[in-house]
Order: C-alpha cells, then structure tokens, then sequence
C-alpha cells in the first residue's frame, strides 16, 4: 500500500516536468537541457550528503546540547537547508556553464528541474520515514521544485537587470524559507512561540501561490521577449 501512495506522491512533480519540458517542442536544445537539468538535480543529492556531514560535525563539536534551540536551528538552517540549497544552486550554475545564454523563463525553468531532481530521491527516503498522509502532502506541495522556482526566477531576473541584490535573494529566499520551514516543525520551535506551530501551514500556503503563479507566468509570458529573450541579448 505505501509503495503505491509513493508513486502517487510523485505525479505532481513529475507532471511539472514534462509539463515544462515540452513548453517548446521546437527546439531540442531546450529539451535536452531540461533532461539535463533533472539529471543535475538528482546528482546535487550526492552532493549535499558530504556538505551537511561535514557542517553537522560542526554544529556538534561547538554546540554540546543537541536538544538545545540553538542546535535544533543551527541544523535546519544550514546542516540541511543551506546544504541543499546549496547543491540544487550548485548545479544549475554547473548546467548553465555548459550550455547556450538562457532566458530569464528557461533560467526559472531549468531550477525548477533541478529542484524536481532534488526531491525524487529525497521522496524516497522520506517514504522510509513517513506515514501515507505526509508522502502524499510532500508530493502536492512539490518543496523543492518550488524552491528551485524562486531561485531560478530571481537569477534570471539579475541576469537581466543587472542588479546583483537579485543573485543574493535567489539564493537567501529559499534557503530561508526551507530552514523556517524544517525548523518549525520541530518541537523546541513549537515550544519557544505558539506562532511557529503555524509557520509550517503559511508556508506551504506561500508554497503553492508561488507554484501556480509561476505557471501562471510562464503561460501568459511564453512569448514575451522580455522573458524568452536571451540574457544579455
């Protein structure tokens, strides 16, 4: 029964990038380049495993308390969400290295495909840990594909204004809201304010506004030059 609400809770995120990856069925480089994205974010998954062993080490060797607030922080906040963060970022800007200039929609695009590549793995070893109700809200909520949006979309948008705030807010803006997110779900979080037992809902509503804006955006955009435009063109 749970492998079975395990390939459910993957529809959405799979939908999303075949639902991407075919936006443009004229150019094979496009396509290509979304397969490759996928594959990049299923690799930033090996990645982030020694990151956030060598920064847990680090948190247990300067914090003594692991039950303490301080520790529970440190560790949603930067032993898994600035680890993976990290990684997914990691390898757009290995992707992108190696390919043609993208547009500030393929730039959203592309992140969005890392973070989808990210969270197949991630699902499956949340399946280990989870019971039916919580795969199958992982999969609706698609976190990371999500989180790869706002990434992709403020890179994109530094890219194409110039303004190198937008390169540190691609970055900060899901890290933030993925270490908010993990840390108050924690009981010490909910022990320190009653807001914080909320924080989790609010940000999952934050979540899907942004998915379906994005998709939104991406449709009533698809042929804006502002967008599709190369950057630097």
């Amino acid at each position: 029964m749970l492998v079975i609400v395990f390939l459910v809770s993957l529809i959405p995120a799979v939908v999303l990038y075949f639902w991407m990856k075919n936006r443009i069925k004229d150019d094979p480089e496009y396509r290509n380049t979304c397969r490759k994205a996928l594959i990049k974010g299923l690799q930033s998954t090996l990645i982030t495993v020694p990151i956030s062993f060598v920064l847990n080490l680090l948190a247990a060797a300067v914090i003594k308390d692991h039950q303490s607030l301080l520790y529970v922080f440190v560790y949603n906040f930067f032993v898994l969400a600035f680890s993976e963060e990290f990684s997914k970022m990691f390898m757009m800007l290995k992707l992108k290295k190696k390919s043609r200039p993208w547009s500030w929609m393929e730039t959203t695009v592309f992140m969005t495909v890392t973070g989808i590549g990210f969270e197949l793995p991630e699902s499956l070893v949340y399946g280990f840990m989870t019971n039916a109700i919580q795969m199958l809200v992982r999969g609706a909520t698609m976190m990371h594909a999500v989180f790869g949006m706002i990434m992709g979309y403020f890179y994109g948008k530094a890219e194409y204004t110039g303004k190198k705030i937008y390169y540190v807010l691609s970055f900060v803006l899901p890290w933030l809201m993925h270490g908010a997110y993990d840390f108050s779900l924690q009981d010490q979080a909910g022990r320190l304010n009653d807001f914080l037992l909320f924080l989790p809902l609010i940000i999952v509503i934050i979540n899907m506004a942004v998915l379906f804006g994005t998709v939104r955006f991406m449709r009533r955009e698809r042929n804006s030059p502002k967008y599709t435009a190369a950057a630097g063109q």
